[in-house]
């Protein structure tokens, strides 16, 4: 399930590196409404930073993934930072095209609101366009909703053989239909040829027969003819 960040609570903040700002406290929201899966596209201008904000307060989360990748600006390169809830540096990456990091809740990282960043601040002319994805771990460190996006995608599997089945049985039936009438015009197709063929051999036959007798007729008459004048 994605969603934007806008919607579930996650605090978006753009700060310039000429003019620095503080950042601003994540708000709260009931754990029934934060996903455990979304994914943003967003653009880094030269010299500028964009934080965001995601809240592990709710007992069921155990952790979380986050992967980006620059997909697009100077040398698809940008410095990213991590930061538990007390301030300390969790993860950081300098001038990487992509990473993935992974925090699970222990003594170190305690719950709250953990922020990270990513700093364009090393280029002067150059915006960055990025794309990343946060997902909210379990208890067992995987995905809190991949068993239930695996049910859903079998019962889609099932569904969509089910229809498959269906729509390959009518395809059947439709060739085995097409199949009979094909045999029954090459039956029509070979009786009308039979037919054809034994007109056309009475015809010819009869051709000849007259053929020959206009010309023993024709021969007959000559000599006739010629026996007439010859008395």
């Amino acid at each position: 399930m994605h969603a934007s960040f806008g919607v579930f609570a996650l605090l978006a903040l753009t700060v310039s590196s000429n003019q620095p700002t503080a950042a601003p406290t994540a708000t709260q929201v009931p754990a029934k409404k934060i996903p455990d899966e979304w994914t943003m596209t967003i653009s880094v201008n030269a010299g500028g930073k964009e934080c965001f904000f995601v809240s592990l307060v709710d007992e069921k989360f155990q952790g979380m993934a986050i992967n980006y990748q620059v997909i697009d600006g100077g040398h698809l390169d940008v410095n990213f930072v991590l930061r538990s809830p007390t301030g300390h540096v969790v993860e950081e990456d300098q001038r990487s095209p992509s990473a993935e990091h992974k925090v699970l809740i222990d003594d170190r990282n305690h719950r709250g609101d953990y922020e990270f960043c990513f700093d364009n601040s090393f280029s002067f002319n150059s915006k960055k366009m990025l794309y990343f994805e946060v997902m909210l771990l379990d208890h067992e460190g995987s995905y809190s909703s991949m068993f239930e996006r695996v049910l859903e995608s079998e019962k889609v599997m099932t569904e969509t053989m089910k229809n498959f089945d269906s729509i390959t049985a009518k395809v059947k039936n439709n060739l085995n239909s097409i199949e009979r009438d094909q045999a029954a015009l090459r039956v029509l197709e070979s009786r009308d040829r039979s037919q054809m063929e034994n007109s056309f051999e009475k015809i010819n036959t009869f051709g000849i027969l007259i053929s020959i007798t206009i010309i023993v007729g024709s021969l007959g008459q000559v000599f006739l003819v010629r026996r007439l004048f010859n008395q």
